[in-house]
């Protein structure tokens, strides 16, 4: 956007294309969460094309935001995204974990 400000500011697209390039990486990010468990905060900042502290502060925004749920821990430099551990998070899951353990209870030999 840096070598583009001049012609966006004369045709009045700056403000859009920050919002555009924003959402990009909010999506990015996304994609990242469905993809791993865990990823080292620098990875993501280099796939993000970002500082470590600018993609600390972007997970951080979505978490309060509802947009991402995740933890970070900065001692290690990992993100950890929770949106596999929500899928078994309801009623559904539960019920087929019971079926499963129950139906390996009756296959496999007591003892």
């Amino acid at each position: 956007i840096a070598q583009m400000t001049p012609f966006l500011e004369k045709h009045s697209n700056l403000g859009l294309a920050k919002q555009a390039l924003e959402y990009i990486r909010q999506r990015n990010v996304k994609k990242f969460e469905s993809t791993f468990v865990s990823l080292k905060l620098s990875s993501l900042a280099n796939h993000l094309k970002l500082s470590v502290q600018e993609v600390e502060n972007r997970l951080r925004r979505m978490i309060m935001s509802g947009d991402l749920s995740a933890q970070i821990c900065k001692k290690d430099g990992m993100v950890w995204f929770n949106k596999h551990a929500e899928e078994f998070n309801d009623d559904a899951a539960v019920e087929k974990t019971e079926n499963f353990d129950r139906d390996m209870h009756d296959i496999l030999p007591e003892g």
